[in-house]
């Protein structure tokens, strides 16, 4: 005979796993129980599917397409994921893996507050923030894209892939091992640059120090910050230091060449660093204890230095309201040095091939 359950209080079969019904035992039509006897009961517990018991015996706890989140709060990205379409990535997510085939595009960033949260960005991984962050520690050795909209306030960062700024960073630390490129705004934050970075808008503030190379291109601006280049390092600015602010503190130890513009800025030149004009100085003050020299193409109608070497083709010469002083050791090859100019009491010359309109006095 035949006998069929039934669930008195509705059993639902996509309940949560664990979840428990009571099946009663139902007997076919025209059949009666004995005087004494009782059908039996029985109690069902839904179990996951198969798939599911394996990653929650992994550690799973949740899981979507191209992700999965373990039960220590690490979401592991493998493919192209939007973090808005993870209903538990601001209550559940603490840390951040994008596999070498993973795409995160990160909107919020909740869990990244002061020191605790991570995300690690594995080579041929991507990540693109359109969110702040504001702490944590980010290790990329893939590629990370901070957006137009995108906000960096905090955070430490080792940069062993790409990092693109095209918004805004107003703090955070940076050890910058391969490529970092800023499109956006820098206004704080603090930079080890051991590769090369470069700068295609605007740095406002910060701190820098330039073991390799740092480039100021062509149509880039520097107001403000310090930045220190050491023995080996270089920076070279192809658009403006200015005045905006003020215009920056730069020591340099290795090499700062100029092909653009400085009309502002405090330059200390210590010994066995060079410093090179190869475009404009309009004004600036520059301490030099080791070599400032005025390149071929090189003008300086204003400023104030220590000591200066000019070059075959090379000019001094006031202009307007702005005129340049000399307080130092003097070498003029073939350039020239016209009036209005200005000469302290320190100005001496070590070497002169081509006549001065006005020499030190």
């Amino acid at each position: 005979m035949a006998v069929t359950w039934q669930c008195a209080a509705g059993y639902d079969p996509s309940a949560e796993a664990g979840t428990q019904f009571a099946f009663a035992a139902v007997l076919p039509e025209g059949y009666a129980l004995l005087e004494g006897v009782s059908l039996p009961e029985i109690l069902v517990t839904l179990t996951p599917p198969l798939a599911n018991a394996m990653l929650m015996a992994e550690g799973i706890v949740d899981s979507g397409e191209g992700w999965t989140l373990s039960d220590d709060g690490t979401l592991t990205v493998t493919g192209y994921v939007m973090s808005s379409t993870i209903e538990s990535f601001e209550s559940a997510v603490k840390n951040i893996e994008v596999t070498e085939t993973g795409m995160l595009s990160l909107e919020t960033a909740p869990f990244l507050d002061g020191t605790s949260g991570s995300i690690t960005i594995a080579a041929g991984g991507y990540l693109t923030n359109y969110a702040t962050i504001s702490g944590g520690t980010i290790i990329v050795n893939g590629i990370m894209e901070n957006t137009s909209v995108g906000s960096i306030s905090g955070g430490t960062f080792t940069v062993d892939g790409e990092m693109y700024n095209n918004g805004s960073i107003s703090n955070g630390k940076f050890t910058v091992n391969a490529t970092m490129a800023n499109y956006g705004t820098i206004s704080n934050g603090t930079f080890i640059v051991n590769a090369t970075m470069d700068n295609y808008d605007s740095i406002s503030g910060g701190t820098f120090t330039v073991n390799d190379k740092m480039n100021n291109l062509e149509g880039a601006t520097i107001t403000g910050g310090t930045i220190t280049i050491p023995s080996g390092g270089r920076l070279q600015n192809k658009g403006s230091i200015s005045g905006d602010k003020s215009g920056g503190t730069f020591i340099v130890d290795g090499r700062m060449n100029n092909q653009g513009t400085i009309t502002e800025g405090t330059f200390t030149v210590n010994v066995g660093g060079t410093m090179e004009n190869d475009g404009s100085i309009t004004r600036g003050t520059f301490t030099v204890k080791g070599t400032m020299s005025n390149l071929r193409y090189g003008t300086i109608t204003g400023g104030a230095f220590g000591k200066l070497h000019l070059y075959s083709n090379s000019c001094v010469q006031g202009e307007g309201d702005s005129v340049p002083t000399v307080n130092g050791h003097i070498e003029n090859v073939d350039g020239q040095i016209l009036q209005p100019c200005n000469f302290g009491a320190g100005a001496s010359v070590e070497k002169n091939t081509a006549p001065s309109k006005c020499p030190p006095r």
